[in-house]
């Protein structure tokens, strides 16, 4: 059996932050490389949590939250990141052993995503139906339900049907959009 983490899935927008060998930053939302302006959120969660520190040759993934973003279902008061993915461009790991990855995160001072299990799934779960009502519970701090799970092998696992690495979601059936 495969061990996994289940984090919390964070309603928000998906954000990227790339800083290339040669010390060229790029920032991005899903599918964009966004420029510095004034104003925009993407480049000020990037100063929020000073991620100007992070060493060259270092990819970050995560999920920005809070007012404005996907209705705030979150509450926050303002713009917030959770990072749950990092990958090293110089010697191209991913560091999705979540632990490795948070301590990573947290020498820079860059919130992760709240891990909620670690383990194999049979250990806990038993069907799939378990996996929905452990989703369906989660709540955010604010007490509106969450959106979901998020389970990834604790070693990155390369899925062939997906062309990426291992990872899957539950939604909650109590999520709201």
């Amino acid at each position: 059996e495969l061990p996994c983490v289940i984090t919390l899935k964070v309603d928000g927008s998906s954000f990227g932050m790339i800083k290339h060998p040669d010390g060229k930053v790029e920032v991005c939302s899903r599918n964009l490389s966004l420029k510095e302006t004034e104003g925009n959120t993407f480049w000020k969660i990037y100063h929020k949590y000073g991620m100007d520190k992070i060493p060259n040759g270092i990819a970050l993934n995560g999920e920005v939250y809070g007012p404005g973003v996907n209705g705030n279902n979150l509450g926050e008061t303002e713009h917030k990141l959770a990072a749950f993915n990092m990958y090293n461009l110089n010697d191209g790991r991913h560091l999705v052993q979540h632990h490795v990855m948070a301590f990573e995160c947290d020498r820079f001072g860059v919130p992760v995503v709240k891990v909620l299990y670690k383990g194999t799934l049979k250990e806990k779960f038993k069907t799939i139906q378990d996996l929905i009502d452990f989703a369906n519970i989660q709540k955010y701090p604010n007490g509106k339900a969450a959106e979901g799970i998020v389970i990834r092998p604790l070693t990155p696992r390369h899925s062939e049907t997906l062309n990426k690495n291992l990872s899957v979601k539950v939604i909650s059936e109590n999520y709201k959009d």
